[in-house]
């Protein structure tokens, strides 16, 4: 029994090592759908993280594209186009500071062209946020370009992937760090007894 100890103490230093990583791959890509208990309420981690991380990433990138488009329409001061072209006059307005040290022209006349200048970029600025980048978005259809992503975006590619380079070596890498700590566990041990 005394010759069992050690083959014990290996063991008994593998296994956490060995269950970590079994557990994150299990995270990571199983289920593959979502579970419901009979109550209709959702099953925890259920589909995998990779499969959920994969739904996220779409449902944002549509989102995102949905109210940018919102946002093109909205007019009002408080949609974040507005404020972006806010910034982008008072940004223009600070800059064409220069003009007030101008000595020749007439005060009035250094006020409307400073006016003039940011109301001009302010009018670019506008366009191109209401009009260029919709009529971009539905030339080069970025909506058929997220649904090809949600089609093309194959977990089963990534997880092949983390099977082949990364589950492996990780692997290896902690049931080495294990033996080698159970070495010295068994070190220690004969050294104490």
């Amino acid at each position: 029994m005394e010759y069992l100890k050690p083959v014990f103490i290996i063991l008994w230093n593998m296994i956490p090592g060995f269950t970590t990583v079994w557990l994150i791959r299990l995270l990571l890509f199983n289920p593959k759908h979502e579970h419901r208990f009979p109550n209709r309420k959702k099953v925890p981690l259920t589909p995998g993280l990779a499969y959920r991380g994969k739904n996220w990433i779409i449902k944002k990138l549509s989102s995102l594209l949905e109210d940018y488009i919102k946002d093109t329409r909205n007019m009002d001061k408080e949609s974040r186009i507005s404020k972006w072209e806010l910034i982008v006059y008072r940004k223009v307005w600070h800059k064409m500071a220069f003009i007030s040290e101008i000595k020749f022209l007439p005060g009035s006349w250094k006020e409307k062209i400073r006016t003039f200048c940011a109301f001009i970029v302010y009018e670019i600025t506008k366009q191109f946020f209401r009009s260029f980048i919709p009529y971009l978005m539905d030339h080069f259809a970025v909506r058929k370009y997220i649904e090809l992503l949600d089609k093309k975006l194959d977990v089963e590619i990534v997880k092949k992937f983390y099977v082949n380079y990364i589950f492996k070596y990780t692997m290896l890498l902690s049931l080495g760090i294990a033996l080698f700590i159970s070495i010295w566990n068994i070190i220690i041990y004969f050294i104490i007894k």
